[in-house]
């Protein structure tokens, strides 16, 4: 009688540790995605875009939403048609950058007074991760900082 109760609950306690374990590591992998396709918006926001004038072309042609004029570099008349954009297309933007599943915002500031030039994108909703990436930039001869941030 007791060794079918103690195999029961051994079973119960061994089922409710699996689920618990394969929850972890699940949560673990989507964390791990998350950062990826962050890391590689990132990297599309800061490049030069594609076509290189993008901001004056129809956005079906569009295939990178890149922000610079050249390394480093930012480039307002982007930044400019990518906050418009983003306010009529966000969804577009969003899939286009490899972060369809995740909501993102976008801001440049000053990097040394954190005065704000460029606030664009989504807030956080009832997301319960954000990934925050940040990297200084030149624009009109001074820093900034542009930060990317990644609700999921």
């Amino acid at each position: 009688m007791f060794g079918m109760a103690g195999m029961a609950l051994v079973l119960v306690l061994s089922f409710a540790l699996f689920s618990t374990l394969f929850g972890s590591v699940a949560s673990s992998l989507d964390s791990k995605g998350m950062d990826a396709h962050s890391l590689a918006a990132m990297d599309e926001l800061m490049g030069k875009g594609e076509p290189a004038d993008w901001q004056f072309r129809n956005l079906s042609s569009v295939s990178n939403w890149g922000i610079a004029s050249q390394d480093g570099v930012l480039e307002r008349s982007k930044l400019a048609a990518l906050n418009s954009t983003l306010a009529s297309n966000y969804t577009l933007v969003r899939e286009r950058i490899g972060l369809s599943r995740y909501d993102f915002s976008l801001e440049v500031s000053d990097f040394y007074n954190g005065t704000l030039f460029y606030s664009m994108g989504a807030g956080p909703g009832n997301s319960t991760h954000t990934i925050s990436i940040a990297e200084p930039a030149a624009m009109d001869g001074a820093l900034v900082m542009v930060r990317l941030r990644v609700y999921g």
